[in-house]
């Protein structure tokens, strides 16, 4: 009971279905396929996974990571940053960076 309000704030937003199975960087490369993101390159390591990715819409960029989260990776580094022609007010493209690795 002293730990009750506690518990809202463990809630996440993943559903509860299961996690997906295959190799790790097909899981990835397929969720940014459907984030409709461009996967520029993807490389294993013995800590993790590092993957960089390219799209015009840096909100996909966060749902990418969630979904990632979501699969049962932790995510070490993620970077985002414009990648637009400089002087543009609104960048054309994004370039994100992540580095990940599988915790379930």
């Amino acid at each position: 009971q002293d730990q009750a309000a506690i518990v809202p704030r463990l809630v996440n937003s993943c559903s509860g279905r299961e996690l997906a199975a295959g190799k790790d960087k097909d899981i990835i490369s397929t969720l940014v396929r459907r984030s409709q993101l461009r996967l520029v390159s993807i490389t294993e390591a013995a800590k993790g996974i590092s993957l960089n990715f390219n799209g015009t819409d840096a909100n996909r960029m966060m749902r990418l990571a969630h979904q990632i989260g979501c699969e049962g990776f932790s995510i070490q580094r993620f970077e985002v940053s414009a990648a637009g022609q400089a002087g543009e007010t609104r960048p054309s493209e994004f370039a994100g960076v992540m580095e990940v690795q599988r915790v379930n």
